[in-house]
């Protein structure tokens, strides 16, 4: 009996990768500062930063703040954010459904992954399209570090391709692990990607299915 050869896989970030959820951060965001009487700051402030980690955020707007005032800003963030108010990324479900044939889809994100299945779903992308789905819950160490495309691989029992994002953090993790980097533009510039030297930059997902 031949054994079929397992399709390699491509990761998707999420957040500002598949949908677009950067006004519901950022409103979160200045939400949870007037909350701990602090002042609301210009969303292009916040928008820099989109990708790191809620603590890192918080610290680069206000690095007077202690860990512990920082600590109940990120946790104040995570509770108002309600990112099924996100829209989805235009073409999203045509490239899917292409890339599909072809290879096996997952999602690496610094999301919960509760709340990456139900935006999926209130927005109609079937999230049987990735085969699986690490969140920022679901790990030790988040991105940019290697664990989440280490276990997924290990989930998989297949090697990855490429990873797909839009911020210095997917293509960083992406270099850590020595596969594709494909940068998608949105949340950062064409310039501001080129910085970090991805393999590949696309200003829509549509264009992938030539590509890869």
């Amino acid at each position: 009996m031949v054994k079929l050869k397992k399709k390699e896989i491509i990761v998707f970030d999420f957040d500002g990768t598949l949908v677009d959820s950067a006004k519901e951060i950022v409103d979160a965001y200045n939400e949870s500062f007037t909350r701990n009487n602090l002042y609301k700051v210009p969303a292009r402030t916040i928008k820099r930063h989109l990708g790191k980690f809620r603590e890192t955020i918080i610290h680069k707007i206000y690095p007077s703040l202690g860990q512990r005032k920082i600590q109940k800003i990120a946790e104040d963030q995570s509770k108002l954010l309600d990112i099924t108010k996100a829209t989805a990324k235009p073409n999203i479900v045509k490239t899917l459904t292409a890339l599909n044939k072809k290879y096996t889809l997952a999602i690496a994100s610094n999301a919960e992954h509760k709340t990456i299945v139900e935006t999926l779903q209130k927005l109609e992308i079937n999230p049987r399209f990735f085969k699986a789905i690490v969140g920022m819950d679901n790990v030790t160490h988040r991105k940019p570090s290697t664990e989440p495309l280490k276990k997924l691989e290990k989930a998989l029992g297949s090697k990855i391709k490429a990873v797909v994002g839009d911020t210095e953090t997917d293509i960083q993790m992406a270099k850590n692990y020595n596969v594709m980097a494909i940068a998608v533009v949105g949340t950062r510039t064409y310039k501001d990607l080129l910085k970090e030297y991805p393999d590949i930059i696309v200003t829509d997902l549509s264009e992938l299915t030539e590509l890869i």
